[in-house]
């Protein structure tokens, strides 16, 4: 099993409408981290798995645990020449090395480097700033520069060529979807193509207008699924379609994002696009942009302006970012919506916790916070508030959502549970009474939980009852006792129902033959459960059942010998010993 970090999102609600954005959160990689520079020009993940960044000052090499930096080193001819790392490729197991006075191999076996001495026919050797490396199809290794063109290498001749005709400023390279042509952006003549084996074929003029005098400057290149995709000029992406050789043309005008640095596909119909001016998506089937970072908040970006991109091998986002090092995003399905508070202004907020999710069959969610219900419209991506009754002034604090068919049950904590008809909007109240029996045990109501016959179970802070519909009142279960917090209830694929408490360690119930236990936390007895402050229950895919605690960390339960596991008895792999919720992916790691 792994575990991952859970992130609490906490929700701020201020009065008024709120609005929603896509973001990307990310975490950061830079100096003070042990990274070499914080202006990050190329990574790559080698067939090792290691990641290598190339930085102004520095190539670093980092394993997941520690990083590795190699500089120039005074007297040592194996060292790097130049610290300036701006291109990076993997060929045959070693590393190329692009710096901006030439290029660099690196041997895994020495852990040293030589400088690339070949030369070309009449004597010319790679001096200039390297921008880009790339391997063809056919085996020969393409090296952008900036004042010398391009060079081609060919491995089994060793045989270097250079070509400086068309242009001397190249920026980036890409090869087409048939392998039989490479694509070079060129700072002084657009867009130029070329065979396989370095044969002029065409350029092709970047603009807006069809008759423009001016081409826009190439800025990067990318293959994505068979298209040539162009970054020029400052707020342009542009498309070639190599069957039509048209191009077309998408306007950033309106984010004013500046010039394209680099591209990558994120999903079928969805581009990342690295700009000058932040992070944003491009959809391709409605041809819109969309910012995908957040400059005001601290989770995402740390610089807003992105000189590289990458997926790993493990599906993350890496980042490179000119002045904020390196920007780390793990894998997830699906980006999140931020949805935050239109401000009204002269109108105060106060910041409010969100607690339980609750959504239908037909995506709408009902979120509950320290302030109220809130509901959010699937179609409309909407999110407002939900009324439940009572007072207009009454702020009710929502602990449990619960959907039952039509009925949405709300446990609130001081003001008992509501229930909403879905279908009419009727709204009826449930209280504790000392006077009235059969009423909910309190008023503080943590869970609501229906058990697979039907039965509805409600944790309070003062026990746990039991819904009778027939009687439309409820019954205190006293096997758990009335001084007890419960906290969460889980029916487990063996028909036992857990009851987790805040004070008493958790319950077990046998819904077949009526049968209760009791586990506690004993000091003496590494067997028991970790805590008596247990704060969430969770079932594996295997019917595991694992404890999250208030102190206790991590533990599961041995059906066999009925005693409890420590997962991280030597407090190695937990961030801290307070686990809050857990979840399984559908990988099986949770």
């Amino acid at each position: 099993m792994k575990l991952t970090k859970i992130l609490i999102c906490l929700l701020v609600f201020w009065a008024g409408t709120l609005s929603a954005s896509p973001y990307f959160s990310f975490k950061k990689y830079q100096v003070e981290d042990g990274l070499s520079h914080n202006t990050v020009w190329c990574a790559l993940q080698d067939s090792y798995g290691f990641i290598w960044l190339g930085t102004s000052d520095g190539l670093n090499r980092y394993d997941g645990r520690g990083n590795k930096v190699y500089r120039n080193v005074l007297n040592d001819k194996f060292s790097l020449e130049n610290n300036f790392v701006e291109a990076l490729i993997e060929v045959d197991k070693t590393i190329w090395v692009g710096t901006n006075s030439g290029l660099y191999i690196y041997d895994r076996d020495t852990d040293r480097f030589s400088y690339f001495d070949k030369t070309t026919q009449y004597g010319v050797y790679i001096s200039s700033e390297i921008k880009k490396i790339i391997k063809t199809e056919n085996g020969l290794i393409w090296i952008a520069t900036l004042g010398q063109g391009f060079f081609i290498y060919d491995p089994k001749t060793e045989v270097l060529t250079q070509n400086s005709v068309q242009t001397s400023f190249v920026w980036d390279l890409c090869q087409s979807a048939d392998q039989k042509r490479v694509y070079i952006s060129s700072l002084q003549e657009a867009l130029l193509c070329f065979d396989e084996n370095g044969k002029f074929l065409r350029a092709y003029e970047i603009s807006l207008e069809t008759n423009a005098s001016d081409s826009y400057k190439v800025n990067c290149i990318q293959n994505i699924d068979g298209e040539i995709w162009i970054g020029a000029g400052s707020n342009l992406l542009s498309r070639l379609d190599e069957r039509t050789e048209a191009i077309d043309n998408y306007s950033g005008s309106a984010f004013n994002f500046g010039a394209v640095h680099c591209l990558l596909k994120y999903t079928d119909k969805e581009l990342l696009v690295g700009t000058d001016n932040g992070l944003y998506l491009f959809n391709q089937n409605t041809n819109t942009f969309q910012r995908a970072d957040n400059p005001a908040d601290p989770r995402s970006l740390s610089d807003q302006t992105i000189n590289g991109m990458m997926w790993d091998a493990e599906g993350a986002l890496w980042v490179l970012t000119n002045l904020g090092g390196i920007n780390y995003m793990s894998k997830q399905t699906k980006r999140f919506d931020y949805y935050s508070p239109a401000y009204l202004s002269g109108v105060p907020g106060a910041g409010e916790v969100v607690a339980p999710f609750c959504e239908s069959k037909d995506g709408n969610i009902w979120i509950g916070t320290q302030s109220g219900l809130y509901f959010f419209n699937a179609a409309t991506q909407e999110l407002s508030p939900y009324a439940i009754g009572g007072a207009k002034s009454q702020k009710y604090d929502i602990r449990s959502l619960m959907l039952d068919g039509d009925y949405l049950w709300i446990g609130t904590y001081a003001g008992g549970i509501r229930v909403v008809n879905l279908r009419t909007g009727a709204v009826k109240a449930y209280t504790h009474s000392r006077g009235i029996p059969n009423t909910i045990c309190s008023n503080d109501v943590l869970c609501i939980y229906k058990g697979r016959k039907g039965d509805i179970y409600v944790g309070t802070s003062w026990g746990l009852c039991c819904y009778d519909s027939a009687k439309d009142n409820f019954m205190t279960i006293t096997s758990v006792g009335s001084m007890v917090s419960v906290v969460d209830i889980y029916e487990d694929m063996y028909n036992h129902l857990w009851i987790a408490t805040s004070n008493s360690g958790v319950f077990s119930y046998n819904t077949m033959n009526a049968h209760w236990k009791h586990y506690q936390h004993e000091r003496e007895d590494s067997t028991t459960i970790t805590s008596n402050s247990v704060i969430t229950l969770f079932e594996d895919a295997k019917g595991t059942m694992w404890f999250g605690t208030n102190g206790g960390g991590l533990c599961s339960f041995d059906p066999k010998t009925k005693t409890f596991i420590e997962f991280d008895p030597h407090n190695t792999l937990l961030p801290n010993k307070v686990i809050y919720a857990i979840e399984q992916d559908q990988g099986g790691d949770f």
